[in-house]
């Protein structure tokens, strides 16, 4: 009867096709694995099905082989395997489809309007975004190569290959309806127009033109698969690891890289300033030598903001700042921009109010009893240290 039950339920959320009886049961006893797939391959028609023609891209190219490595890495800052918590909350924003900051101007084309999926801001030429992401991506590769560098020199049949980097968009005008219902067919289109650019120009040198594509979302085009895959073959034998292993990693770095690059060109383009260019020239070039306020805890950028004179009633980097350190105190030691512009607050008591309230949100009663006496004179995580690792005498 149990068995009877779990049947009508496991039948009720698959489709036809991979319905299943008691009787198949009793002759195969199917693996968990394999039933949990149909369930998901299932919901995924389900979700597709009802989906527009961006979000269908969108679905086609996140569920790409690796497209979604960046989501399993060990997060580690020294690795480049680190994404702050403003890239992480607009990431997952982009990711899922949802709406990200669309409706309004572009900062760096200010005839642009944003679009809610992210397309404009994980594309948009200038600002140098690009550019830097490119790079990123360029030297993970590179620092991959680097135990074996005679990798690229010959790499196949004595030849040399030209590696090149190039992130396209499945959102793009051009390809958003091939995309839309074939998984990767915005890489495939990138790598035919690298072929089309670069073969002359590689074969008169004497190379392999080796185009390395990936679409914004992460989905890597074949040749850049093979490529991948011929590569861990190599470092596999040199390196005495696993080729799994090894593609894991590449994947994960280089996936990360992107997301991480394309949530840092998502929170570039929110704030509309056309004066921002200029604060973040040095001193000695005219500017103040601010950073973006996701390089800046909320303390740091609204001290550093009003003392630089730069500060306004009208400034939106310093009204998001305000709004992110109110969320961090408590309702009594909130701010407003008007105070900050009468009396610019040291970074101190901006950083001490902060630490207060998780102080008290993190520390039982008996020890908020030490705050009215040494909180003043030291952090409270090193009151607390101290307390919790009292030094042996």
């Amino acid at each position: 009867m149990h068995l009877t039950s779990a049947i009508g339920k496991f039948n009720s959320s698959v489709s036809p096709s991979d319905v299943v009886s008691v009787e198949s049961f009793a002759q195969r006893p199917p693996i968990q694995k394999a039933l949990s797939a149909k369930i998901d391959d299932f919901q995924f028609n389900q979700l597709f099905d009802s989906s527009s023609l961006a979000d269908r891209a969108r679905l086609l190219s996140i569920s790409s082989p690796h497209a979604s490595s960046w989501l399993s890495v060990v997060p580690s800052e020294g690795l480049g395997l680190h994404l702050n918590p403003d890239q992480f909350q607009v990431a997952i924003k982009w990711w899922l489809g949802l709406d990200t900051f669309g409706g309004s101007l572009c900062s760096l084309c200010p005839d642009t309007v944003l679009d809610p999926l992210g397309h404009h801001a994980s594309t948009c030429k200038c600002g140098g975004d690009a550019v830097f992401r490119h790079n990123r991506l360029r030297d993970v590769v590179a620092e991959s190569c680097r135990p074996a560098d005679v990798l690229v020199q010959n790499w196949s049949r004595g030849r040399p290959a030209a590696f090149d980097i190039c992130v396209t968009s499945p959102l793009n005008t051009l390809t958003l309806s091939e995309a839309g219902g074939c998984a990767g067919a915005a890489a495939q289109a990138g790598e035919v127009r690298n072929h089309s650019a670069n073969d002359d120009k590689c074969g008169d040198l004497g190379w392999f033109c080796v185009p390395l594509v990936t679409e914004t979302y992460g989905a890597w085009g074949a040749e850049a698969k093979a490529c991948f895959s011929q590569l861990a073959s190599r470092l596999s034998f040199r390196l005495q690891k696993p080729k799994s292993v090894i593609l894991c990693e590449l994947y994960g770095r280089l996936n990360t890289c992107l997301v991480c690059c394309v949530a840092t060109a998502i929170l570039t383009v929110d704030i509309p300033d056309p004066n921002w260019t200029q604060a973040q020239l040095s001193p000695s070039m005219g500017g103040f030598g601010l950073r973006s306020l996701s390089g800046h805890s909320p303390a740091a950028f609204i001290s550093s903001l009003a003392a630089s004179g730069f500060g306004n009633l009208d400034n939106v980097h310093l009204q998001q700042a305000v709004t992110r350190f109110n969320s961090q105190v408590s309702p009594q030691d909130a701010i407003t921009i008007e105070a900050i512009l009468a009396s610019p607050p040291p970074q101190s008591s901006l950083s001490k109010k902060v630490d207060g309230l998780a102080f008290n949100l993190y520390c039982p009663p008996p020890l908020k009893l030490i705050r009215h006496v040494s909180f003043q004179f030291q952090p409270p995580l090193q009151v607390l240290g101290y307390l919790l690792f009292p030094p042996q005498v």
